[in-house]
């Protein structure tokens, strides 16, 4: 695991190698277990928050946050298509900015624009991603996930446009403005 910290920051973030996948199942379930929407998911849960250990396709990369030796956060991208397949972080260390430290390094190690796809009904990935600067791009129904019916969102990062942030557009002819002497 190579550190992409500063070595005494807490917690620190690391590439991952094929030694985490196993703590990275438990992480995932751990954090599915523990989601407001669980009884929701009643019927995927045993498929989807088992442990099993996560591992890393071909094409992709996984960063991982860690407290001393746990894995506490976790997130897995393909760089080159610029997509993220899942962000993690534990119930225990959710609403630290450590969400936002993950998806901000893969962001920057992705070649373009980031996309991804969060259940309709997990409503704090959806804002969350949403004040990151992603919108959503499309909805799509799946009568039989797991014998259930699920809407996959598919969201898209965007820079907000200049208008939405109220700032008065100076034009190269206008002159700059005076401060009384």
């Amino acid at each position: 695991m190579k550190s992409l910290s500063a070595p005494n920051a807490e917690p620190t973030l690391h590439w991952s190698t094929a030694e985490d996948d196993a703590a990275c199942g438990r992480l995932i379930g751990i954090t599915l277990r523990a989601a407001p929407y669980r009884r929701a998911l009643a019927r995927a849960m045993p498929f989807i928050a088992n442990d099993a250990p996560m591992h890393i396709p071909s094409q992709h990369q996984r960063i991982i946050a860690c407290a001393g030796q746990q894995i506490i956060g976790a997130a897995q991208f393909a760089p080159e298509a610029g997509y993220l397949d899942y962000l993690f972080v534990t119930p225990a260390h959710q609403g630290q900015r450590l969400g936002a430290r993950l998806l901000r390094e893969v962001e920057h190690h992705a070649k373009q624009p980031l996309r991804l796809v969060v259940l309709s009904i997990n409503k704090p990935a959806r804002r969350f991603y949403e004040r990151a600067g992603y919108v959503i791009e499309r909805r799509e129904r799946e009568d039989d996930w797991y014998g259930q019916r699920v809407v996959w969102i598919t969201m898209a990062y965007r820079t907000r446009p200049a208008s939405s942030l109220n700032i008065p557009i100076r034009r190269e002819a206008d002159p700059p403005p005076t401060h009384p002497a």
